[in-house]
């Protein structure tokens, strides 16, 4: 079976900050949005932007639909 040793990496981190918290997703997130606030990262990308994107996409991808069919 072909292994990626990055994604090891990856989940083997998950694991032991999950361990951290006892498994306890709430302060999991809370500890993720700290050290986020510490290094001063933007968050996230807020959902109402996502659905403007894909609203914009499904848009754009009707207007193709007319002109290829002119």
């Amino acid at each position: 079976m072909w292994e990626d040793e990055v994604l090891d990496e990856i989940y083997k981190i998950r694991e032991q900050h999950a361990k951290e918290f006892n498994y306890d997703t709430k302060a999991i997130g809370e500890d993720w949005l700290r050290r986020q606030a510490e290094k001063k990262r933007k968050q996230s990308v807020s959902l109402s932007t996502m659905d403007n994107r894909s609203a914009k996409q499904e848009e754009n991808a009707k207007q193709e639909e007319v002109i290829q069919t002119k």
